[in-house]
């Protein structure tokens, strides 16, 4: 049985939402099987999580500036306006080393 995300999120201890923005693209990428999430997608996760939200597109912003997020080249999100984004292998190596210290 896979983990749910606000178990995810709470084993890693994040506080910081430009952190959580980055830890719930990593959830829908390693767990959900997503190749990329939408803000709206982060959002749920969020809510899934029984968490606040915040301003999530800032926070995505933040972390592309980081290096840790790219907008995402896909077919979907030509033309309609919606940007879809997905996580770079250092957005990956951050969460990634944070569970592993966690685990």
């Amino acid at each position: 049985k896979g983990i749910s995300v606000g178990e995810f999120i709470r084993r890693l201890g994040l506080k910081k939402h430009t952190d959580l923005v980055l830890a719930f693209g990593y959830y829908l990428e390693k767990y959900s099987g997503a190749t990329e999430f939408s803000p709206a997608e982060i959002n749920r996760c969020y809510y899934d999580a029984k968490m606040e939200t915040s301003n999530t597109s800032q926070m995505i912003i933040y972390n592309i500036k980081r290096g840790c997020i790219m907008e995402a080249k896909s077919a979907n999100s030509k033309g309609k306006g919606k940007k879809s984004y997905t996580l770079t292998n250092t957005g990956e190596q951050v969460i990634a080393s944070l569970s592993s210290t966690q685990a």
